[in-house]
């Protein structure tokens, strides 16, 4: 048994050397490589195709234009990288430029200003002339005395408002503008009050104005009507004050009657007023009896 196994496994062997040796037989004679067949033209082989040779200036066209490929990619990559840095910069020069247009703003300013104060205050605008206009009862020495404006001071720093608090000390003064005439002349303009009636003070007469304001003490009457019978007390009597609120009531009243009388041409003609009844109101004229 032992024996018929190893021929049936040795008997393979055999089979393939035979496979091998036909193989080759079968090559060396369908091997034409090295064989001249007669009658039988060889065929040329195919030509490889010659590459076209490139003119000098192609070839640098070329590398130029690799060169210049290469250089617009590296100049857009560092484009592309610099862009945030030039928006920064672009930013810093414009608060630079803002920063110094305010500079120069504020220099500029300064200077024009300086420029006008030390103009102002040079002695082209100190005060030679005084002119007071709208008096008639006081003098015009009164008036500058009590504006405590003196010559020699500059026209740009008198202050309007203490001038004017000034000249209405005087209970004649009713109203007050002051006007600068350049370059060294300032005008006082006064709006005087004027007095219309009278009344019986002590042993004297004190003068009132149509607003019911105590303007001045005299001796006489002036020839102003005298108001008989008002009520305001003694002690409220003073000069640049005013009647009480029942005798500025009454004074309203008066006054109605006496616009009637000037439209009658006998206002000139009465002496006296006496109010001490509201309701029957006397009117005395001395030359008619």
């Amino acid at each position: 048994m032992k024996k018929d196994k190893q021929k049936a496994g040795k008997k393979p062997a055999k089979n393939k050397k035979t496979k091998n040796q036909s193989e080759n037989i079968e090559n060396e004679l369908f091997n034409f490589d090295n064989e001249i067949v007669i009658g039988v033209t060889k065929l040329p082989e195919p030509k490889k195709p010659k590459k076209k040779k490139q003119n000098k200036k192609q070839k640098k066209a070329q590398q130029t234009n690799k060169k210049g490929k290469q250089s617009n990619k590296s100049g857009q990559a560092k484009k592309i990288t610099k862009k945030p840095n030039k928006k920064i910069d672009l930013k810093k020069e414009k608060r630079k430029k803002r920063m110094l247009t305010f500079l120069k703003a504020i220099i500029i300013i300064t200077v024009i200003i300086g420029g006008l104060l030390a103009f102002m205050l040079s002695p082209l605008f100190k005060i030679e002339n005084i002119q007071v206009n709208g008096i008639s009862k006081i003098t015009s020495s009164e008036a500058i005395g009590l504006s405590e404006i003196h010559e020699g001071e500059n026209l740009f720093l008198i202050n309007k408002n203490s001038i004017i608090n000034k000249l209405k000390q005087n209970p004649y003064i009713e109203d007050v503008t002051i006007k600068k005439s350049l370059p060294s002349t300032i005008i006082i303009e006064i709006a005087e009050r004027k007095a219309t009636y009278c009344l019986k003070y002590v042993e004297q007469y004190v003068y009132i104005n149509n607003q019911g304001y105590f303007l001045e003490t005299a001796s006489q009457t002036g020839n102003l009507p005298e108001i008989i019978s008002y009520r305001t007390n003694e002690d409220q009597i003073q000069v640049g004050g005013r009647l009480g609120q029942e005798d500025l009531e009454l004074l309203g009243t008066i006054l109605k009657i006496m616009e009637s009388a000037n439209n009658n041409g006998i206002g000139n003609l009465i002496t006296s007023i006496d109010i001490a009844n509201k309701n029957d109101i006397i009117l005395r004229i001395e030359s008619e009896r």
